[in-house]
């Protein structure tokens, strides 16, 4: 019989406190012919690295090679109880559970991904704990560095796990990107890699998306809270309430006038809702532009239509616009060639579609222009009418968003910190055809690492690393921070969904055709050979 192949566990679990790593590989070499399984995307070599415990596509090719298989693992695997009865079948288990105790990890932590130097950064983190004989609360801190910027207690729950919320303050953190560390103060368990998770937040000096309104109207007011709710972005607000006196939306607080327009001159994206005289300012960054209708001609009841074209189409699919308020005006329009018109609207439903929201390119900037007036009470009448404008609104701030970003360069992370044992990965965000970008990291200790990102047909493209902190700078420009942690969902003990058991169908005996029988290919051109020779010797041709 054909040697049997042996897929060993390569996740990480297997060298997790309590694992019997070091017993399973030597049982998996004295089996057969060794292959190691965990994640399909992650090639491995002979130790243990994947961050994924997945045998389903490994235990496939296995048995199409038509040869005994037999898997050796923990039996912590994550599509254990998703495999077929017929692939189960094939292969013989034999299990190397890990001897687990007390266990307590980081489950997660949730955070804003950038602020301003004036917000407060709150996190909620959430740790799951099993056995730990009576322990009901533990302490969890945040450092930046060695420093240490807040700290909290969290209580467990009867199912062990527990959630609190922790708040760093105003002022802690300078501007600049910053990777925070949110783990568990005290030891719980022997296990301490899944103890602690890391968070990175930019602190912007100004907001990313700035809103000034001038007159202020329910428009402005709902815009502004729309706003906050679809992006992750910092978001603030600027009212002019009176000549010359401008106040936070947040708080009513007076803001100076000069202070109101370097806001606008840094942010990514600028919203002006009226508010003409800071047009200029807004030169050069995405541009919502909301001007307030001029005139009574504008006035009535003017009913919104879907545009042909443009990137709102999208958003605004299967939404019955025909039954929703109407716009109360409708500012002239004037879009340019080359623009797209994303919404149109009719009064009293009859007459000639006009513009009502258009977009299009200044120079190298994206700006969206409003015309209706009165969607507010889209959001203000709740259903189908409130998550079509929600669905507006974002869809707007995703186009003007999608420029590329010079400062990240031609591709950017699509997180910043992964788990140990998964890839960092790298989206393509250039107009331009994907092509081979080399990149550089560079870990705290100063040690670089050369690489070269090759994206695939989808835009992305993985780079494993070492647990750590990584700077990257990218060939023609671009650079930022990324992170690989110590933890891993492998780490915490999980149930056991592939137990012990042997194979209940033998693999078929592979039936070799003729193709396969070379020698009597041989047979035949020795037999013509023969007969060449007597038919010369008898001098027949």
């Amino acid at each position: 019989m054909s040697r049997p192949v042996v897929l060993l566990d390569g996740s990480l679990s297997m060298t997790a406190v309590g694992a019997r790593w070091t017993e399973a590989s030597a049982a998996a070499k004295r089996l057969g012919e060794v292959r190691l399984f965990g994640d399909p995307d992650r090639p491995q070599d002979s130790l243990p690295g994947a961050g994924a415990s997945q045998v389903g596509a490994a235990l496939a090719a296995a048995v199409a090679t038509g040869r005994p298989v037999i898997v050796v693992t923990d039996g912590e695997v994550t599509d254990g109880r998703d495999l077929p009865v017929e692939l189960r079948g094939r292969a013989s288990v034999r299990l190397f559970e890990r001897r687990s105790g007390p266990a307590a990890a980081m489950k997660s932590v949730q955070g804003p991904p950038r602020v301003t130097e004036r917000d407060s950064i709150r996190l909620r983190v959430e740790v799951v704990t099993r056995d730990l004989a009576g322990r009901r609360t533990a302490t969890v801190s945040v450092r930046e560095g060695r420093r240490e910027v807040a700290r909290g207690a969290v209580t467990f729950g009867p199912g062990g796990t527990g959630t609190t919320e922790l708040v760093v303050r105003p002022g802690t953190l300078s501007a600049g990107d910053h990777m925070l560390a949110v783990g568990l103060a005290d030891s719980l368990d022997p296990e301490r890699r899944d103890d602690e998770r890391l968070h990175l937040v930019a602190v912007s000096p100004t907001p990313g998306v700035v809103m000034v309104a001038s007159p202020v109207d329910w428009d402005a007011r709902f815009l502004l809270r729309t706003l906050r709710d679809v992006t992750d972005l910092p978001v603030e607000g600027y009212a002019q309430l009176e000549a010359g006196s401008w106040r936070r939306m947040s708080d009513l607080r007076p803001v100076d006038g000069a202070g109101v327009r370097r806001s606008v001159k840094a942010a990514d994206l600028v919203v002006l809702r009226g508010a003409s005289s800071l047009r200029e300012a807004a030169q050069g960054r995405a541009l919502l532009d909301w001007p307030s209708a001029v005139g009574d001609e504008t006035a009535g009841d003017w009913y919104v239509l879907p545009g042909r074209d443009g990137p709102l189409s999208g958003a605004l699919a299967g939404a019955p616009l025909d039954s929703f308020p109407p716009a109360n005006a409708l500012a002239a329009l004037s879009p340019v060639p080359g623009d797209w018109i994303g919404l149109t609207a009719q009064r009293g439903r009859r007459g000639a579609a006009r513009p009502a929201v258009s977009g299009g390119l200044r120079g190298n900037s994206r700006v969206i222009t409003i015309g209706a007036q009165g969607l507010w009470r889209w959001a203000f009448r709740g259903g189908s009418s409130e998550q079509a404008y929600r669905a507006l609104v974002a869809g707007m701030v995703d186009w003007l968003l999608a420029a590329p970003d010079s400062s990240r360069g031609r591709a950017r992370p699509t997180r910043a910190v992964v788990p140990q044992g998964v890839p960092v990965l790298f989206t393509w965000t250039d107009d331009a055809r994907p092509a081979t970008t080399g990149i550089v990291f560079r870990n705290a200790g100063g040690t670089e690492r050369r690489d070269s990102l090759r994206f695939g047909g989808n835009g992305t493209a993985p780079v494993f690393l070492d647990p750590g902190i990584y700077t990257y700078s990218l060939d023609r420009g671009g650079r930022g921070t990324v992170a690989v942690e110590t933890w891993s969902e492998e780490w915490y003990p999980r149930p056991v969904t592939l137990a012990a058991s042997e194979a209940t169908v033998r693999p078929e005996e592979k039936r070799a055709g003729l193709r396969d029988r070379w020698w009597l290919f041989a047979v035949a051109i020795a037999a013509w050979c023969a007969e060449w020779l007597v038919r010369r010797r008898m001098g027949l041709r």
